[in-house]
């Protein structure tokens, strides 16, 4: 599933444009090991027998479906976790990591049934409220955070 913006960042590329754009996604929508999910993505979550991804949103919705996943990762991106919060870095703590093509093909050759089902995720965060409004605990975070401010 490419990023929404990709089609058109593509696009405008200097050295891509509207031609390889279109092969690219022609690509990956002829694949035999694969396809093109270029919408929303819930079906794909609820189809698919594990996840192979680098959304840092999707260490949390994934989470949900308790099945196997995989975050990509690059070294000369340096350490994904440095911008995470500790919610986030619980998160990050239930997938596999893969910084390589071998490592990657290490993670789908163990796929089978049973690694479904010793799937865990987190039961409780503890950073996590669920009074109110996400706006509402968001604000909450900020002024205890920053007590010298105050949001009306």
């Amino acid at each position: 599933k490419p990023h929404p913006i990709l089609r058109q960042k593509l696009i405008d590329h200097p050295e891509w444009g509207l031609e390889r754009q279109q092969a690219y996604y022609k690509a990956w929508a002829d694949s035999k090991n694969g396809f093109l999910q270029d919408g929303i993505y819930n079906d794909l979550f609820l189809q698919s027998d594990c996840m192979v991804f680098d959304s840092v949103s999707f260490t949390a919705e994934y989470l949900l479906m308790n099945k196997p996943s995989c975050f990509l990762t690059r070294e000369d991106k340096g350490s994904y976790t440095s911008f995470l919060n500790e919610v986030g870095l619980e998160f990050m703590e239930y997938h596999r990591k893969a910084s390589s093509s071998r490592e990657l093909s290490a993670f789908l050759s163990n796929m089978d049934s049973t690694q479904q089902k010793q799937i865990k995720r987190p039961q409780n965060f503890s950073g996590l409220s669920r009074d109110g409004t996400a706006t509402r605990n968001i604000i909450q975070d900020l002024e205890s955070s920053l007590p010298m401010l105050t949001f009306e």
